[in-house]
């Protein structure tokens, strides 16, 4: 009997303690959802009353009021570009208005298509204002099939003709002349192959401005034609007689200086062996 009856007192003691336990956890999930509501409240309170207080007091980050880039930049800032000390841009202007003066003009040259080892050929061009190509073509006297061209001209131009060491030039460098915008100017190379094979000569046409009094020479506009030439050890009979003609003349010294003096040593011997013949 004392048993049972202490079993029923610990069993609601049991029971007592389990209902105590479950209201605590229910009050206390019960505060954690209501404080969380009162921060969520207070956030939502700050981001939609606050941001725009600190907006207007000033203390919000205002958008940047640099512009954007135009299309085609890849950079946010441009700096600009430094100007031009007044001298500079004085000679700048100089050096546009001595190319802006520059004329229109034609040139023709005959361009030889092969050539022979040591036997000069002519090259010719000739420039006017007033004749157009063909008119200066028919000009060109010198052998080879005949060119044309245009170019910008100044008052004066250097025409210059060039081969590296496969030919002689002569005149070389530069040949500068005064034009003239009534008459025809005309330039003349010779021209001697030194070299065999497929070679190449340079015709080029350079302005010469003045600017302030001074001379400089402008490669912009520049007519520049590269002429290519076959040239051969031998064309025809003549040319085998003239090169062995030419190379003789080079080894005459030889003969003077060797062979005369060997001759006469042998003519000598042969004489001493038939004296004692004779004897």
């Amino acid at each position: 009997m004392f048993f049972i009856t202490n079993f029923r007192t610990y069993a609601i003691r049991h029971k007592l303690l389990l209902t105590g336990t479950l209201v605590c956890l229910v009050a206390v999930i019960f505060i954690t959802v209501i404080l969380a509501s009162i921060g969520a409240s207070n956030r939502s309170t700050f981001s939609s009353s606050g941001w725009h207080d600190d907006i207007r007091a000033g203390s919000a980050v205002a958008p940047d009021p640099t512009p954007l880039p135009a299309p085609g930049h890849t950079h946010a800032y441009h700096k600009a570009a430094p100007s031009l000390a007044p001298g500079a841009s004085t000679a700048l202007n100089a050096v546009d208005q001595a190319l802006a003066d520059l004329v229109d003009a034609n040139i023709a040259f005959n361009v030889p298509d092969h050539a022979a080892i040591n036997k000069a050929l002519v090259i010719e061009a000739k420039l006017s204002t007033k004749l157009d190509q063909d008119q200066l073509k028919k000009l060109i006297d010198e052998a080879g099939a005949s060119e044309g061209a245009s170019l910008k001209i100044a008052d004066r131009m250097a025409a210059t003709l060039s081969g590296g060491s496969a030919f002689d030039i002569s005149p070389s460098g530069p040949q500068e002349q005064w034009i003239s915008k009534s008459d025809t100017t005309g330039w003349t190379w010779e021209v001697t192959p030194k070299s065999a094979g497929a070679q190449i000569l340079i015709l080029s046409f350079d302005a010469i401005l003045t600017i302030d009094g001074k001379d400089d020479r402008r490669t912009i506009n520049t007519f520049k034609k590269t002429i290519s030439v076959d040239v051969s050890k031998t064309e025809t009979i003549e040319d085998w007689l003239e090169t062995i003609k030419k190379y003789g003349e080079d080894l005459s010294w030889i003969w003077v200086t060797i062979l005369i003096p060997i001759g006469g040593g042998i003519w000598a011997w042969l004489r001493r062996r038939r004296q004692p013949e004779h004897s």
